[in-house]
């Protein structure tokens, strides 16, 4: 398991950003979206072990909203970020739609303002 440090946390939003700006080929597999929250993960914006199924947030669908990552911490964006990864297993096209209505972007935000103060 990687940890979740300021380098790293660089390197999930220039990650993001390259997405948001790339047109990109349409290929079989991982979409880009699937593609960068799998790297999110390997660079360790992820709670493994997490119980997200009874995680509040879930529970009350307020992870899916782009306003619940704006003061959120290192671990709560960990904890999101494991929610829907493992929300997209079950829900196909669940990281696509998250990144439609901005709550990605929300994310990836939150955790370049903690890494430019170091909070990560």
């Amino acid at each position: 398991m990687a940890e979740l440090t300021q380098e790293s946390a660089h390197a999930i939003v220039a990650s993001y950003r390259a997405l948001e700006t790339e047109e990109l080929a349409l290929h079989p597999g991982p979409s880009p979206v699937e593609q960068f929250a799998v790297r999110a993960v390997a660079l360790g914006l992820e709670e493994p072990g997490f119980d997200w199924r009874d995680w509040e947030p879930v529970e009350t669908g307020a992870f899916e909203n782009p306003d619940f990552a704006v003061d959120a911490d290192a671990e709560t964006l960990k904890r999101l970020m494991t929610a829907h990864m493992r929300t997209n297993r079950f829900v196909g096209g669940h990281l696509e739609r998250m990144q439609e209505e901005g709550v990605l972007a929300r994310i990836v935000d939150r955790l370049s303002q903690l890494a430019e103060t170091d909070e990560v």
